[in-house]
């Protein structure tokens, strides 16, 4: 490159800015095609960018195509007339109101704990804390006092 060492390190961090994000597999495909033009000028960032997208576009769209589909369930009319059926008798029982409990998932009143489970303290001071964890006073304030 023309421009010296801070214009390849520059170079360097936006590739590296841009593969980053980007799969091993797709970057050493990416560079493999770079290597094989045919022109002395490096690719630019756009490039890069862009033939990595390209490549892993083509990557999953093959691994979507490789995926094996179960064939769709043909059913026969008999089936389909005693879905209808069964659908149609759920339909008519919630229309009946046979089975609905509207007290269902209400709660009672004084059912509930009156008290809070977990009481709320004051916490103290980190000196406090630190002097109950360690067994001993914090000997840094004392000193710092004097």
């Amino acid at each position: 490159m023309a421009g010296g060492d801070d214009e390849i390190r520059m170079t360097m961090a936006s590739y590296l800015e841009i593969i980053n994000e980007m799969p091993e597999d797709v970057v050493a495909e990416a560079c493999f095609q770079f290597s094989k033009r045919s022109t002395r000028f490096p690719p630019n960032r756009g490039e890069v960018f862009q033939r990595c997208q390209d490549i892993l576009a083509k990557k999953t769209a093959e691994r979507v195509r490789e995926v094996p589909r179960l064939p769709r369930p043909e059913f026969t009319e008999a089936h389909r007339e005693k879905m209808k059926a069964r659908f149609q008798a759920l339909v008519d029982e919630l229309k009946s109101e046979k089975n609905l409990k509207l007290d269902y998932g209400r709660v009672e009143p004084g059912s509930l704990p009156q008290k809070p489970i977990v009481e709320r303290t004051v916490p103290g001071s980190w000196l406090d804390k630190w002097e109950r964890d360690n067994g001993r006073p914090y000997f840094g304030l004392a000193r710092a006092a004097e």
